[in-house]
């Protein structure tokens, strides 16, 4: 969720990316990772700068409702629909 939130935000869609963030720290063990932790923190607090605190606290609380498989779903709609798979990456050169 952490990750897929991250990439939401990346695609600029913020509200999404604050829903899904909501429904990480439920996925134990997999949340307990140092890594996601850390990514957690780092996009909740740019889902907040970037909506305000109370926009992002309602989107969050919405995202609260969604289980584990309605969030999966809704993962993988966006991802088909917005993302380009096999795009080239820029090499770092």
């Amino acid at each position: 969720m952490v990750i897929a939130s991250r990439a939401a935000l990346q695609a600029d869609d913020t509200a999404r990316a604050a829903r899904w963030s909501a429904v990480a720290p439920a996925q134990l063990p997999v949340f307990g990772s140092p890594f996601i932790i850390d990514l957690y923190r780092r996009v909740v607090s740019e889902i907040r700068t970037q909506l305000g605190r109370d926009e992002a606290s309602r989107l969050r609380s919405a995202g609260r409702t969604l289980n584990l498989s309605e969030a999966i779903a809704e993962i993988a709609e966006w991802a088909d629909q917005t993302l380009t798979w096999g795009a080239s990456v820029p090499s770092s050169s």
